[in-house]
């Protein structure tokens, strides 16, 4: 009798471990993806994506997911896609402002997602270490969400560069290498 009630409590205590997930209301794509991998939005999810030999990938939406031209499933990969309800705790929550890029080094294309945690005025850079200003990509307001963006860096000269997101109330800073 006390297994039932563990495996239970368990299981509840997972489900609400799931729940608690925040995903965006859309989701664009493009990145290679590789191992086990779980994309999942609100409502829609577009993707030109390629998944790699061995990949196990997922794509669970709620009313939309479109494949782009130069989406792609290596042969030895599994590829699912599901049109599901898809729940999401409101984005106003307690997580904090966080910015990361991959793959961290780089050689062409890098991918830069940043999660603000309140609406704010945004600015992110690429700065040189130097402090040079190589690129602005936002000096606008955003509402508070998950964002994602890429850039090619293929032009860039190998080195350490700086990516800068600062809101209204913080700052923080991404140290990538450019092979």
């Amino acid at each position: 009798m006390k297994k039932i009630f563990l495996m239970l409590g368990l299981v509840l205590a997972v489900g609400s471990l799931a729940q608690a997930q925040t995903y965006p209301t859309t989701d664009e794509f493009s990145q290679n993806l590789a191992g086990q991998v779980e994309k999942k939005a609100v409502e829609s999810i577009r993707s030109s994506s390629q998944i790699g030999a061995n990949g196990q990938v997922g794509f669970t939406a709620g009313q939309s997911i479109e494949l782009t031209p130069g989406f792609d499933v290596r042969p030895g990969a599994v590829f699912s896609a599901v049109i599901a309800r898809v729940e999401s705790k409101p984005l106003g929550d307690a997580r904090p402002l966080s910015l990361s890029v991959f793959p961290n080094p780089f050689r062409d294309v890098a991918t830069i997602e940043y999660f603000l945690p309140a609406d704010s005025p945004v600015r992110l850079n690429l700065v040189s270490v130097q402090g040079l200003e190589i690129r602005e990509f936002v000096n606008a307001s955003q509402p508070a969400g998950e964002y994602m963006l890429q850039y090619d860096g293929r032009a860039l000269s190998t080195g350490v560069y700086l990516y800068i997101l600062a809101t209204a109330t913080e700052r923080k800073t991404f140290k990538v290498i450019k092979e």
